[in-house]
């Protein structure tokens, strides 16, 4: 876990969460999205699994290192259209496995939402995030979402923009909301830049070590 900003709980009014690997943690995630992210270019590309697999490995598409590159941010090197992506992933999502996936406490989430305004900032369609949730039983009552529709995907606001409505929707003012999320140039510095704070975390078990001050020894 890295924090960015943090000067302590009692200023902050809202937390923004993202979702994937930030309230879960899966051990296959990397090997998952790789096969994934092959099948996809075989589909929409029609490359046969070889040249498949190069591109993959030239863009740093790989089960190893420690981050996952989205395919989203980077479809058109592979020669695919963003929109022809998009429309593709609104039935054809990745998927994790379940049953091996950590998912975040719902009784920690319930905790926060009685101390803050809890946000969900997403860039996966909002149908197919709620879809994953419920696999993995995450409780999302005690979220906003803020994830598009697929007839939105086209000029969906980026977090920045999402992040920027908030604040406008609280009036609490940017130093006041904290992100959550698993990666630091999508999730969090978007906020840090208007004058949030953030916490960069891998695993739900990060969220309840970062969130355990509030709780005393209940979740120490």
């Amino acid at each position: 876990m890295t924090l960015y900003r943090f000067e302590g709980f009692d200023r902050l009014k809202a937390l923004i969460f993202d979702f994937d690997e930030t309230l879960y943690f899966s051990p296959t995630l990397k090997r998952d999205y790789v096969n994934y992210v092959k099948q996809t270019v075989m589909d929409l590309s029609g490359r046969n699994e070889a040249e498949a697999m190069a591109l993959l490995e030239e863009y740093g598409f790989t089960a190893g290192g420690d981050k996952r590159v989205s395919f989203g941010s980077c479809c058109e090197k592979f020669g695919i259209p963003k929109e022809k992506w998009d429309a593709y992933r609104i039935g054809r999502f990745f998927q994790i496995d379940y049953a091996s996936a950590v998912a975040v406490d719902n009784g920690l989430i319930a905790g926060l939402a009685g101390r803050f305004r809890l946000f969900l900032v997403s860039n996966e369609i909002e149908g197919n995030l709620r879809f994953k949730a419920e696999k993995l039983g995450i409780d999302l009552a005690p979220f906003s979402v803020r994830a598009p529709k697929p007839e939105e995907l086209k000029n969906y606001r980026s977090k920045a923009q999402v992040y920027r409505q908030i604040e406008e929707e609280l009036g609490c003012g940017f130093p006041a909301m904290m992100a959550v999320g698993d990666r630091f140039h999508v999730d969090i510095e978007p906020l840090l830049e208007l004058g949030g704070c953030g916490a960069e975390v891998h695993h739900p078990d990060e969220i309840a070590a970062l969130f355990a001050p509030l709780f005393g020894e209940r979740r120490a």
